[in-house]
């Protein structure tokens, strides 16, 4: 496994700069199968006061670079939380760096009281799946034709 980058976490617009946003934005459109516009972004951001960005660095000569991110929602009234998108360069795939992403943060959030979580995946995700798996997801139920191209979804759920 490859040394892990560095993890931020986030809990308002105003600590992350602009250019880590814009990246953002970038790994988004390019590499999720479903990404948000801008305006969706930003939205979010907005009329949504509990909320949680992973950011994954890679530094290279000094300077640290978005490469990933984790995005959940959370319901602390409830413990719980969602995860809406977890986004990795392909080139860093299969390096350990999206389960390293997921342990970290899913340790975060349970320092800070979540104790639930769940998620949607594609059903076709094998890869995302046994990742899911491996950290004790449970599969609850699958939802057919969940996605705007009609396919299915497995919901998952881990309680800790």
């Amino acid at each position: 496994m490859k040394t892990p980058g560095q993890l931020s976490f986030f809990t308002s617009i105003d600590e992350i700069k602009s250019q880590d946003l814009a990246k953002i934005y970038l790994l988004d459109k390019l590499y999720f199968p479903a990404p948000w516009t801008k305006e969706a972004w930003e939205s979010f951001f907005l009329n949504h006061h509990a909320w949680l960005l992973s950011l994954f660095y890679e530094s290279k000569e000094g300077l640290a670079s978005p490469v990933g991110f984790a995005l959940w929602q959370n319901q602390s009234a409830d413990s719980f939380s969602h995860l809406l998108k977890i986004v990795l360069d392909p080139n860093r795939r299969g390096l350990g760096e999206g389960e390293f992403i997921l342990k970290n943060t899913l340790a975060y959030l349970h320092s800070h009281g979540i104790k639930n979580y769940f998620l949607e995946v594609e059903e076709r995700n094998d890869s995302a799946i046994k990742l899911y798996l491996k950290l004790g997801f449970k599969t609850i139920h699958k939802k057919t034709q969940f996605y705007t191209n009609g396919d299915n979804a497995l919901i998952m759920t881990l309680a800790v």
